[in-house]
């Protein structure tokens, strides 16, 4: 619990100060990371946001990667597994719900990138 809650802190931190150091954050990026934190399991695509924003996904995709460091989904993906780590550690929730509570409905593409971001199954960040 208080390695995802360090992680999370620490990604918040981090995304801030990339953000305070670019000179001109654009707005439309300022808007989108600030939707996809609150609402980070919620299913949406860059394409619905290059909509949104009267932008080609293609630009928005530069866009993001420049303001960020990461790519769109990369960082949906970051956002979920980390509230998906801190919900396990409480020890409240089953990997199943974890996934879906944060946005993932394949609890096997959940578990892959868990363990891809992780580096340890969801399974072990369950508290027994």
């Amino acid at each position: 619990h208080s390695r995802a809650l360090f992680e999370l802190i620490l990604h918040r931190l981090l995304s801030n100060r990339h953000r305070q150091s670019t000179s001109l954050i654009d707005p439309r990026i300022k808007k989108l990371t600030a939707h996809l934190a609150e609402h980070y399991s919620e299913t949406t695509t860059i394409n619905e946001w290059a909509d949104k924003l009267n932008l080609h996904p293609v630009y928005l995709g530069k866009l993001f990667k420049q303001y960020t460091g990461t790519t769109f989904k990369e960082y949906v993906n970051r956002i979920r597994i980390n509230n998906a780590e801190m919900m396990l550690s409480s020890g409240d929730f089953t990997v199943t719900e974890a996934a879906e509570r944060c946005g993932f409905y394949d609890v096997s593409y959940f578990s892959k990138v868990f363990k891809m971001l992780k580096g340890y199954p969801p399974s072990a960040a369950r508290k027994k």
